[in-house]
């Protein structure tokens, strides 16, 4: 039988000025721009929905402030998993009309600011998977990638009815 000994070395954080640090920072803090001139458009159809830019916005652009501090596996993580998420409710917003915008009667248009703050959020992601220390990195790639298809098979299904 073999015994383990002594401490496991700390994941060294990557420094503030690694490009892929300030690339996560910048495209966050772009995204949650976009985000807060959004809702200042939705103003005139919703408060409810300008509230909701106005606050993903601020988050965003705190958090890119957040990164360039180099710390934290679990915030970036849940940032990653929140990027993703606005990304997913983008798509769907234009893909079928929301529940919840009842002046509507079908999916949104396209737009170059929801096209360009997409962007800035799958570049976020991306960079901060990058930033992920390797072990929540392929827990959290699974995890997204059981969640893709489970929403696939989903769809597939609800397609078929």
């Amino acid at each position: 039988m073999v015994h383990l000994t002594g401490t496991v070395p700390a994941i060294p954080a990557r420094p503030r000025s690694a490009p892929v640090v300030v690339v996560a920072s910048v495209t966050a803090i772009a995204a949650g721009a976009g985000h807060l001139a959004a809702g200042g458009q939705h103003l005139r159809e919703s408060v409810g929905f300008a509230s909701f830019f106005f606050a993903v916005g601020l988050l965003q652009i705190a958090f890119g402030a957040h990164v360039l501090r180099g710390r934290g596996a679990v915030p970036n993580a849940g940032a990653l998993l929140g990027m993703v998420g606005l990304v997913l409710l983008y798509v769907y917003s234009r893909a079928v009309a929301v529940p919840l915008r009842p002046f509507t009667d079908g999916p949104e248009a396209l737009d170059p600011l929801g096209l360009l703050v997409v962007g800035c959020e799958l570049a976020a992601a991306v960079a901060l998977a990058v930033i992920l220390p390797g072990p929540v990195r392929r827990r959290l790639a699974k995890g997204l990638l059981v969640a893709g298809g489970t929403l696939w098979l989903l769809w597939f299904f609800v397609a078929l009815a």
